[in-house]
């Protein structure tokens, strides 16, 4: 149910076109979050190296600004955003 709630921010209220531009663009958000997460999960306990897992939690923190620009409409700098990284 949060994951539905969370890939719908921002959809609301759009053209059908619109709102699945978001939609999509929250999914590869979140999917790119869940992978960065989990690299750094690995370097952090698995590796146990801690200065890159930190570096790799930083970024995985700043791919979720995407779903967070998303969130408050503003869906062309949260695309920006994400390819800037």
């Amino acid at each position: 149910m949060i994951l539905k709630t969370i890939i719908n921010k921002g959809a609301t209220e759009l053209p059908f076109a619109a709102a699945s531009r978001i939609r999509t663009t929250n999914v590869i958000g979140l999917i790119t979050v869940f992978i960065s997460l989990l690299y750094s999960l690995n370097y952090l306990i698995v590796i146990g190296n801690q200065t890159v897992g930190l570096i790799n939690l930083i970024f995985t923190i700043a791919y979720a600004g995407t779903n967070l620009l998303t969130a408050i409409r503003q869906a062309k700098i949260a695309k920006i955003w994400f390819l800037s990284y």
